[in-house]
């Protein structure tokens, strides 16, 4: 834990130093997912859900999408800026959001849920995985390290239109960042971004599919 400690905090410092604003950009990614907290709450348990859950489950998951929305910044602009996720906050990403959404399904009755969410989470997982051993140029050992949060969310959100519009979006994103680099003569993109901005999308697009009956989960 202390190792981990301070390699987070050296990530953090590096990040600061090079960018004067980035800490700024990395509370507003932390704000912006405890705001969206409730609204995924509402649209997966039901509205309000606060009056008939325990109000350590409404906790739990506020904190764990207010931490990965902070990192999921930090890694952006990491990314972006170094073609690099650095393991402390990618630990980080994870570790704050699998564990409070897991208690979060255990606290709210959802066990067989979860289970689906990490059977899916790990298919993802294993296909990313199987993706860098035929293209380690493309998709690095990161991105790989990265997925199963990214797909985590998704897949928590809703265990079967999780799946299928984060596996949508991460191949539109692709298929879209592919032409763009192309066109600039690019050899390649940052895949940091586009797994973690399908994993919030796909989250929103999955409670909004499951709430209104078009696909369910088991």
């Amino acid at each position: 834990m202390g190792a981990g400690s301070r390699g987070l905090a050296a990530e953090w410092a590096a990040l600061t130093d090079r960018r004067p604003g980035a800490a700024r950009l990395v509370l507003l990614g932390a704000a912006g997912g405890l705001l969206l907290s409730p609204v995924l709450a509402v649209l997966k348990f039901g509205a309000p859900p606060w009056l008939h859950t325990p109000l350590a489950g409404i906790v739990a998951m506020a904190v764990a999408l207010a931490i990965f929305g902070g990192c999921t910044v930090w890694l952006c602009l990491t990314d972006v800026r170094e073609r690099r996720l650095p393991n402390p906050v990618v630990a980080l990403a994870t570790l704050g959001l699998v564990l409070p959404l897991a208690a979060v399904s255990l606290v709210w009755g959802s066990a067989a849920r979860l289970g689906w969410s990490l059977a899916a989470t790990a298919a993802l997982t294993g296909v990313m995985l199987f993706a860098w051993w035929c293209a380690p140029n493309s998709v690095g050992g990161g991105d790989v390290k990265l997925t199963p949060a990214a797909a985590f969310l998704a897949v928590w959100a809703d265990p079967v239109a999780g799946p299928v519009a984060f596996a949508l979006l991460v191949c539109g994103a692709l298929a879209l960042t592919g032409v763009v680099a192309l066109m600039r003569r690019r050899s390649s993109v940052p895949l940091g971004p586009i797994l973690l901005g399908a994993s919030w999308a796909a989250a929103v697009v999955a409670v909004v599919v499951a709430s209104n009956g078009l696909l369910t989960g088991a």
